[in-house]
C-alpha cells in the first residue's frame, strides 16, 4: 500500500512533466511557423517595393529616352527589369499565402478567415547568461530529463514492491458475536444472549515460489538499468543539441550584424548609381546591378534574423523554457 501511494504520487508528477513538455513543444512549433510567415511577409513587401522602384526608374528612363539623353538599349533593360520582377512578386505572394495556411494549421484555426500579421521580423536577443549556462541548465530544466527521473523513481518502487514478496506476512484478525436462543419468543430476554470474542494473529512465510520472486526482482532491476541508460543517452543528445543551437545563435547574430552594414552600403550604392544615371553618368545596367545587390542584401539580413529566431525557439524547447510574453498559457 505504501509503495502504491508513492507510485501514484510519482505518476502524478510524471503526467505533469509530460504535459508541460507538450506545452513547450507546441509553443516552439508555433513560434517557428510564425517566424516563417513573418519572413514570407517581409519578402513580399521587399519584392513589391523593388517593383515600385523599378517602375519609377522605368518612367524616368522613358522620359530621358524621349529627350534623347539615353539609348533605346537602356530603356529595354529597364523594361526587362520590371517584367522580371512581376513574376517574383507573384511567387512571393504565393509563398506568403502558403505560410499563412501553415500557421493556421499549427494553431488549429479552421475558420478560413484572413490573417494579418502585425509584427515584423526583428531580433529578440537572448540574455548572454542563458546562452553561457545552457549546457548545465538543460540537464536540470528539460522536461524529458525530469520525466525519465520520475520513471527511475517508479522503477525503484517496483523493485521494492517485488522484493516485499520475500518478507513474511503478519495478519491480525478478530471477531465479536452476540447470539441467543429460546423456545419461547415472548420470554426472550437479554440474559438469553451469549457473547463470543475471537482474536488472533496469522503469520505466513513464502519458503519457495519457484524462483518467481527472484525473476520479478531481476526484471525490475533490468528495467531500472534500462531507464538509467536512456537517461544517459538523452543527456548526451541534449548537450549536443544545445551546443548546436548555441552555435546557430552566435552564427546568426554575427550574420545579422554583417548584413546590417551590407544593407547600408547597398542602399548608399543604389542611391549613388541612380543619381549618376539621372545625370547621364551611369548606365541602366549599373542601376539594375545595384538594385539586385540591394535586394539580395536585404534578403540575407531577413534570413539571418529568421535563423536566429528559429535557433532561439529550438534552444528554449531544449531548456523547457517558455518566454515571459507567452506565460499566459493555462496551466
Amino acid at each position: 500500500m505504501i509503495v502504491g501511494v508513492g507510485a501514484a504520487n510519482v505518476y502524478s508528477h510524471l503526467a505533469r512533466d509530460l504535459y508541460y513538455n507538450k506545452q513547450v513543444e507546441t509553443v516552439s512549433k508555433v513560434r517557428k511557423t510564425y517566424y516563417g510567415a513573418l519572413l514570407a511577409h517581409e519578402a513580399v513587401e521587399l519584392m513589391r517595393a523593388s517593383l515600385r522602384n523599378a517602375e519609377q526608374n522605368l518612367k524616368n528612363v522613358r522620359l530621358m529616352r524621349a529627350q534623347g539623353i539615353i539609348s533605346e538599349y537602356d530603356e529595354l533593360r529597364a523594361t526587362v527589369g520590371v517584367d522580371n520582377l512581376r513574376p517574383a512578386v507573384i511567387q512571393s505572394e504565393t509563398q506568403y499565402s502558403l505560410a499563412l495556411d501553415g500557421l493556421r494549421n499549427v494553431i488549429g484555426d479552421g475558420t478560413k478567415q484572413e490573417l494579418f500579421l502585425s509584427d515584423s521580423l526583428a531580433m529578440n536577443v537572448v540574455d548572454d547568461t542563458l546562452v553561457a549556462n545552457a549546457e548545465q541548465q538543460v540537464l536540470i530544466s528539460n522536461p524529458g530529463i525530469r520525466a525519465i527521473d520520475r520513471q527511475v523513481d517508479l522503477n525503484k518502487a517496483m523493485i521494492f514492491a517485488e522484493r516485499s514478496s520475500y518478507l513474511p506476512t503478519l495478519a491480525a484478525f478478530g471477531s465479536y458475536s452476540y447470539s441467543g436462543i429460546t423456545d419461547q419468543f415472548s420470554n426472550f430476554a437479554l440474559k438469553d444472549f451469549n457473547k463470543n470474542i475471537t482474536v488472533g494473529l496469522s503469520l505466513s512465510l513464502n519458503l519457495f515460489q519457484g524462483l518467481q520472486t527472484y525473476a520479478k526482482v531481476e526484471q525490475a532491476q533490468l528495467e531500472q538499468r534500462k531507464t538509467e541508460e536512456q537517461r544517459t543517452g538523452l543527456e548526451r543528445m541534449l548537450v549536443m543539441g544545445v551546443r548546436a543551437e548555441v552555435g546557430n545563435l552566435k552564427q546568426a547574430k554575427k550574420r545579422v550584424e554583417v548584413q546590417e552594414k551590407t544593407v547600408e552600403t547597398a542602399e548608399r550604392g543604389y542611391k549613388i548609381v541612380t543619381t549618376r544615371f539621372l545625370a547621364n553618368a551611369a548606365t541602366q545596367l549599373e542601376v539594375n546591378d545595384a538594385q539586385i545587390m540591394l535586394n539580395q542584401a536585404k534578403l540575407n539580413r531577413m534570413q539571418a534574423i529568421f535563423d536566429y529566431q528559429v535557433a532561439l525557439a529550438s534552444l528554449d524547447y531544449l531548456l523547457g523554457r517558455i518566454p515571459n510574453n507567452l506565460t499566459d498559457i493555462d496551466e
